[in-house]
């Protein structure tokens, strides 16, 4: 159960940055492509 509970976290921390990728897209393109490469940015 814990370890489902694990991929659902870690599928909401995506949509999460996903959608602060979407918000702050200027940002994203100023730190270059670090935040596609890189999860833990942010």
């Amino acid at each position: 159960a814990s370890r489902r509970w694990e991929t659902l976290k870690y599928e909401v921390m995506q949509m999460e940055q996903a959608r602060r990728s979407t918000l702050h897209r200027s940002t994203v393109i100023s730190s270059g492509s670090a935040g596609s490469n890189d999860p833990n940015i942010g």
